[in-house]
This record gives C-alpha cells, sequence and structure tokens, in this order.
C-alpha cells in the first residue's frame, strides 16, 4: 500500500468507526472555493490531501504525511447556543480521533508525537459550518525496496 492510501483508508476507518461520524469526505483544495458536493451529511470528517514527505535512517525509511482533517457540522445562522453545542460535541470528537492515534502510536501501528498535535476552531465556513481543524504529523512505515519484477528489459520502440 502506498502513502496516501494508507493515510485515506486509516482516517476513513476511524471515521466509519466513530459513532458520531456520519460522513467522510476527502477534500479537494477546489472545492473549498466553489462550496461543498450535496451529499454531505453531518458532523462529518473532511480529509485534506497531504504533501508527502520521507525519513530514511538507512534501514528503515518512514513516510511523513501532515494531517489536516476537520470535524465540521452545519449550524443554523445567528444560533449560538447550536454553534457552542456543536465546537463542545466536536472537540470531544478530535480528542477521540487524538486517543485512537496514540493508542495506534502505543501499538506499533504509526508513530505519533502528541507534542506536534494541535487543533483550532473552524467556522463559519462552507453553508454555516462549524467545528474543529486538527493538525499533526504521522510517520508510517514506507516500503521503498527495490523490486526488479516491476521492469521489463528496456525497449528503444516504447515512445516511438
Amino acid at each position: 500500500m502506498t502513502p496516501y492510501q494508507k493515510y485515506i483508508s486509516y482516517f476513513e476507518d476511524i471515521a466509519n468507526r466513530h459513532p458520531a461520524i456520519n460522513w467522510f469526505y476527502e477534500l479537494d483544495e477546489e472545492e473549498i472555493l466553489q462550496g461543498l458536493r450535496n451529499d454531505v451529511q453531518y458532523p462529518c470528517m473532511f480529509l485534506e490531501i497531504p504533501e508527502i514527505s520521507f525519513a530514511d535512517n538507512g534501514s528503515n525509511t518512514d513516510s511523513i504525511t501532515p494531517i489536516g482533517l476537520v470535524v465540521l457540522s452545519a449550524c443554523a445562522p445567528g444560533d449560538q447556543a447550536e454553534k457552542r453545542d456543536t465546537l463542545i460535541s466536536h472537540e470531544a470528537i478530535i480528542f477521540d480521533i487524538i486517543r485512537q492515534m496514540r493508542e495506534d502510536d502505543r501499538t506499533g501501528q504509526l508513530h505519533l508525537n502528541t507534542n506536534q498535535i494541535s487543533y483550532a476552531k473552524v467556522g463559519p465556513h462552507f453553508e454555516n459550518c462549524y467545528g474543529w481543524r486538527l493538525d499533526a504529523r504521522l510517520q508510517l512505515w514506507a516500503d521503498l525496496h527495490y523490486k526488479e519484477e516491476n521492469y521489463v528489459p528496456y525497449n528503444p520502440n516504447k515512445f516511438a
């Protein structure tokens, strides 16, 4: 599995198993400017597409993936009580996600430094949505071993 596949699968699994999250959504940059697709069900976990790098110590290589995810719900315009309740309930979801990542770090499924985690209030965005954005850095093992079977003999006519 590639680092991107691991990243998407990992957070989709968390969203799928968390009873308060009703939708999982990979957020494209264009949608930030143009608006969301119509099929969003709230609360929703929006996962940003990362810029992945590597850390290599000579014997092992990890992918370094900056996490950007947001848990949002739409609130009625001007309803301060609903906004407050949404922020409180979604902060609890963010803490559940952090707890899951810490547990996966403890069991060796990933590497996570809790000191590099931050989260911030989001909103109003899109259709008056509020929630929290989680920033962290995830390290997962990446298989960069050479695989001769992935190559065929050179063909000088391939691009002719």
